[in-house]
């Protein structure tokens, strides 16, 4: 055996997972975007968890289980500089899509986001400005959709960088590597079955139209897929 011991941590190195962190309800949460830019897509709660859609054959929609929009993006916490990502609502990417306008980036963008009311299903408040990079060292983003193929349960080399999107790269799901690895429609096992992944959806934000609100109950402005069940 031969193992070739180094004193450092290669240049490339990232954490094969990070925590995904959503809004609390009794404190505010403070941080620093790292990446970019932000990805989202539309997902369920199924299974006692959230799954990607899946636009060609989704079982969770088969059973009648609502989808929303949800986005992410990678974040450093201003008092623990933990490095996670960030999971908020179509409602709450329009800060953030606001900033990107302006800025070109919203690498840099430092956020605070609240719940009103302190209730755990409170509307999500995100308030943003320029954090002063000249006192910050941030870490350099990760391959968002690598992260959350990663929380997802899906083969990591399914997911590519096959694009630009406005001078920094855009990531989707490989869907022949996905059905080459699985032997079938690419899935993910959950509660004893499997949930089909291929088309996960992964989009830029700045396609999401601004109709996708959750502010109002007409289904078709308010971040839920439009085709999509709403229970009542």
């Amino acid at each position: 055996m031969a193992i070739n011991w180094t004193s450092a941590a290669p240049d490339d190195a990232s954490p094969a997972s990070m925590p995904l962190l959503r809004t609390p309800a009794l404190r505010p949460m403070v941080a620093i975007i790292t990446s970019p830019d932000m990805i989202g897509c539309y997902t369920h709660f199924f299974g006692g968890r959230t799954v990607p859609h899946d636009d060609q054959n989704c079982l969770a929609c088969s059973r009648g289980v609502p989808s929303r929009w949800h986005g992410y993006v990678s974040a450093r916490d201003t008092k623990t500089a933990l490095h996670y990502m960030f999971e908020f609502t179509a409602q709450a990417a329009e800060a953030f899509q606001t900033y990107k306008q302006a800025n070109g980036t919203l690498r840099g963008c430092k956020f605070q986001a609240t719940r009103r009311d302190k209730r755990v299903n409170g509307r999500v408040i995100i308030q943003t400005k320029t954090a002063d990079l000249t006192l910050e060292n941030l870490p350099q983003p990760p391959i968002l959709a690598a992260v959350m193929a990663t929380i997802w349960s899906l083969p990591q080399s399914t997911v590519k960088a096959d694009h630009q999107i406005k001078g920094h790269p855009a990531v989707s799901v490989d869907h022949e590597a996905a059905h080459q690895i699985l032997h079938g429609t690419p899935s993910i096992l959950l509660d004893g079955h499997k949930i089909p992944t291929a088309v996960a959806d992964y989009r830029s934000a700045a396609l999401l139209p601004p109709s996708q609100r959750l502010d109002t109950d007409d289904p078709k402005k308010n971040g839920r897929h439009p085709d999509h069940p709403v229970l009542k």
